[in-house]
């Protein structure tokens, strides 16, 4: 393999581990939302999806100038 394969490899694995975590994530909120076991509201999708956004791609806004 050379390295431009195996780079090819490592960023489509992070994208699949990228949207697992994403499809996780909203089976969990919608399944918390549809429970209806909490007497809170809780935070909004976007702001568990931006975490994780963070995490997998780091701030958007840091690298612009």
């Amino acid at each position: 393999m050379e390295y431009w394969e195996i780079n090819f490899y490592l960023y489509g694995y992070r994208e699949k581990l990228y949207l697992d975590d994403v499809n996780l994530m909203k089976l969990a909120y919608n399944t918390g939302m549809l429970s209806r076991e909490s007497k809170h509201k809780p935070k909004s999708l976007e702001s568990y999806l931006d975490k994780i956004d963070k995490k997998y791609h780091g701030n958007r806004y840091r690298d612009v100038p």
